[in-house]
């Protein structure tokens, strides 16, 4: 099974890019709406090298939509090769991205690498073609902190 790093957020996506939080995603500026593509939302350095590029331009960033929200989806262009990656080369061919997708209440985003290869070796194992099948099916719900006892 992949190792995920994310945050799931009770702020507006708008709202989360505004504080800051993030680990892998500028925002140069003030960002507007989601759905204007803006092409200020772009990954740090931190997110660049989370996909073992050494370059801004090595990224691609795909628009997302799914059930009542919108988000990107940042992949590198090419895999990295072997000499890139050196001892972190992995047995199987994966494929890295980093993902964020809300809307007006919640966001949540997150990091992982997925095998690319459809032949599962572990239980539960996931491959990256499956998973963005299912991102798509993502619905926030209402959720609220549990009421401290008065």
């Amino acid at each position: 099974m992949a190792f995920t790093e994310g945050f799931l957020s009770g702020q507006s996506t708008q709202d989360y890019l505004a504080s800051g939080i993030s680990d892998w995603i500028a925002v140069p500026a003030p960002t507007g709406d989601l759905d204007q593509n803006d092409d200020g939302i772009q990954l740090n350095e931190y997110g660049v090298d989370f996909l073992w590029a050494t370059r801004p331009d090595e990224i691609k960033r795909e628009k997302l939509r799914g059930k009542g929200w919108t988000g990107y989806l940042w992949t590198r262009r090419t895999e990295p090769t072997r000499k890139e990656m050196g001892d972190a080369t992995p047995t199987r061919p994966q494929r890295c991205f980093i993902a964020l997708i809300g809307n007006q209440k919640n966001s949540l985003e997150f990091a992982t690498c997925l095998a690319r290869d459809r032949n599962p070796r572990e239980p539960n194992e996931l491959h990256y073609r499956d998973f963005m099948r299912s991102l798509k099916s993502i619905e926030f719900g209402h959720w609220r902190l549990p009421m401290e006892p008065s």
